[in-house]
């Protein structure tokens, strides 16, 4: 039994230096190859509307309901694609939720993650959408104080300045974070 307890208490031990060792801050390493936090704009992150078609700029998952097909658009919003007439399939709408990666629709109800909130969207008659419900911070996004890169330099994180969404590469002078 005291063996076991010594293997916990020392894999334990390592496991917490690993999480310690994850984001160092570093000076003086000159002009280097990196990733700079991209920061969502107060409340723009949380604009849900419905406009005219767009074009597909990263396309992703599809769901069908009823006689349309919803295409989800990484980061931007949901495609809404009319097939009642399957030789003739066309767009009629988009529906921007930023930060949507998933959805799935039950009795007319579009659920989505919009960030790290947990929306519903009812769909109406008339291409009409209408925002019922919100659960704020469900989710938790995994790239808000790191890239998700080993060994990468990056910018490090500044809070006042809103919450992360992404990270893009970019020439960084002296940065004073690192992954690990």
């Amino acid at each position: 039994m005291k063996q076991i307890k010594t293997i916990l208490l020392t894999t334990s031990g390592f496991a917490i230096l690993g999480l310690a060792a994850a984001c160092n801050t570093v000076e003086g390493v000159g002009k280097v190859e990196g990733y700079k936090p991209i920061y969502s704009a107060p409340n723009i992150s949380k604009n849900i509307s419905l406009l005219a078609p767009q074009p597909f700029k990263s396309p992703s998952k599809i769901t069908q309901y009823n006689n349309f097909t919803f295409q989800v658009d990484v980061n931007e919003g949901v495609h809404v694609i009319d097939v009642s007439n399957t030789s003739n399939a066309k767009k009629v709408g988009f529906i921007t939720i930023p930060g949507v990666s998933e959805i799935s629709i039950k009795d007319d109800v579009l659920y989505a993650d919009n960030y790290a909130d947990l929306v519903a969207i009812k769909l109406g008659a008339n291409n009409s959408i209408n925002l019922v419900s919100r659960i704020k911070n469900l989710f938790v996004l995994n790239n808000k104080m790191a890239p998700p890169h080993s060994g990468a330099w990056f910018e490090c994180v500044d809070a006042s300045k809103g919450e992360v969404i992404k990270w893009v590469e970019a020439e960084l002078n002296n940065p004073r974070c690192k992954t690990y």
